[in-house]
Parts: structure tokens; C-alpha cells; sequence
């Protein structure tokens, strides 16, 4: 399996999120999806390892449900009122000092010292946080909450012979100095990836070999470059000769909108006749 740089996500609606089929998922700190490519381990809050639940929902009224001689209710009177607080609940395994803070919601950590306190830090306590799903076929989507926050306190399941869990809770909140944002958002990212034949192979001088590459989508053209040509030379078609004795690294790349997919072969070129 290749790798995958994320440029972009598309926003899409809750409808969709709600019909995909998701296979593991994290909890990624400091979220942008602008900037988002591969996030580092700092980012990672932690990993979920099941139950994984989201709920938001908006309340709504018709402004004509009173109106004499309406007999239906149109949709050009159909006003938002309000929504309820986005959440997202998971099950979680890590068990460290940063986690239990978090779990907190408000908390000092000092050491491994966590202390639970009373008073609200706005500029601390909250931070854009995003559960990123691995999609079953192939594929990422994202449910992105601002102004997130554990709600759910410290909840501890153990059992004989087995693992802890942590039961969790986040809650995204709005902001004063920007009302009419709601603080919840989805992404998606389509299913891109390149395969290559070998990862790694040995070449004598002056002899070549063909490196394949499967795309998905399929059919998709592969973008070929190697980072020594003078030792190993690949042309349009993947076909790689060794030119001199040495190594050089190969790569396959695919773009399909804004996500770009590589995968990568290690080339050993050995002396003629060796």
C-alpha cells in the first residue's frame, strides 16, 4: 500500500457520513483541512477501538404552522431555531497523563500530576479536534468538532484478563464572536491509492525490468520519477534500467482531485557480470 497526501477534503453532508461503513479511526488534535496531510504522533490523541457514536441534530420551526388558510406547511417558512451541541462517544485504550487531563476537561497537569479545577480557560480547555475514519473499500472521512471539549468525565471499564477502556465523550461549542457558525463539520476523501509489483529489486548494469502499478481508481495515469537517475533511469511506461552500480528509490504517483497517492520500489544496481 502506497502512501496518501490529503490537500483538500470535501465537505459533505451528514446524510453521507452516516452511509458509509468505517473500519478504525483516530482522534487528531489541531485539525485543519486545508493543511491536513499525515498527522503527526503529537497530533494523535489517541486511537478508538470501537464503539464509536456521533449525534447532532437541529430544531426547527414553521413560521406558517399558525397562519389561517395554510393547509400545508411550505418550505420557504422553515426556519433553523437552534441545534443541539455536536458529540461524538468512543472507546479508548491509552492511558497517560495527557489523556486523563483530557478526560478531565478542565484540568492542571503538572508531572503526571492531574488536578481537576472549577474555573473554564477558553484558550486552553477547548481545541478543534476530528475523529478520522478509515472507510471499509478504501477511503478516509472525518466528523470535525470545534471548540471540543471531553464531557463525559472519567469512565474506567475493566475486566479479568483484559484490556481498560475509556468510555468518552466530546462536545463541540460555538463561539460569541461568531454565532451563526456551527461547531461541527464532515469530510470525506475518496478511496486513491497506487500498488506497486516490487518494492524492492536488484538491476545489473545496462539491464531493465518493468515496474507495474495498480491505481485505484483504476486506470488512472502514474506519474514515474527516480530520485538517482544515473544510477537507475525509469521511463513513462515504468520500464527502469540500471545505469550505474548503486541504489535509487523509485516512486509511482497518482493525483485524483486533491489527493495524491505514491508508492515506491528501492532499486539495487549491481556491476555488470556481477
Amino acid at each position: 500500500m502506497g502512501m496518501v497526501n490529503v490537500l483538500d477534503w470535501d465537505v459533505i453532508t451528514q446524510e453521507e457520513f452516516a452511509s458509509m461503513v468505517f473500519d478504525s479511526g483516530v482522534i487528531v488534535k489541531n485539525f485543519n483541512p486545508s493543511t491536513f496531510t499525515t498527522p503527526s504522533a503529537s497530533d494523535i490523541l489517541c486511537a478508538t477501538s470501537g464503539n464509536i457514536g456521533h449525534n447532532f441534530n437541529l430544531t426547527t420551526v414553521n413560521l406558517a404552522e399558525d397562519v389561517n388558510n395554510i393547509h400545508i406547511l411550505p418550505k420557504e417558512t422553515l426556519v433553523v431555531t437552534g441545534y443541539e451541541n455536536p458529540t461524538i462517544t468512543f472507546t479508548a485504550l491509552k492511558c497517560t497523563a495527557e489523556m486523563f487531563k483530557f478526560l478531565l476537561g478542565f484540568a492542571t497537569k503538572t508531572g503526571n500530576k492531574v488536578a481537576p479545577r472549577f474555573n473554564t480557560n477558553t484558550e486552553t480547555d477547548f481545541q478543534n479536534l476530528a475523529l478520522i475514519l478509515k472507510r471499509v473499500g478504501g477511503g478516509l472521512a472525518a466528523i470535525m468538532l470545534s471548540n471540543a471539549l471531553s464531557t463525559g468525565g472519567i469512565s474506567l471499564t475493566t475486566q479479568k484478563g483484559g484490556k481498560g477502556t475509556f468510555q468518552v465523550t466530546i462536545t463541540g461549542y460555538g463561539t460569541i464572536e461568531a454565532p451563526s457558525v456551527i461547531p461541527v463539520e464532515y469530510y470525506s476523501i475518496p478511496a486513491v491509492d497506487v500498488e506497486l509489483n516490487y518494492h524492492e529489486i536488484s538491476v545489473a548494469v545496462g539491464n531493465s525490468f518493468n515496474l507495474t502499478a495498480t491505481t485505484t481508481p483504476s486506470g488512472e495515469t502514474v506519474t514515474w520519477s527516480s530520485d538517482d537517475s544515473t544510477e537507475a533511469s525509469v521511463t513513462s511506461g515504468g520500464v527502469v534500467t540500471g545505469e550505474a552500480a548503486g541504489t535509487a528509490t523509485i516512486t509511482a504517483s497518482i493525483t485524483v482531485g486533491s489527493v495524491t497517492a505514491t508508492d515506491t520500489c528501492l532499486v539495487h544496481v549491481t556491476s555488470a557480470g556481477a
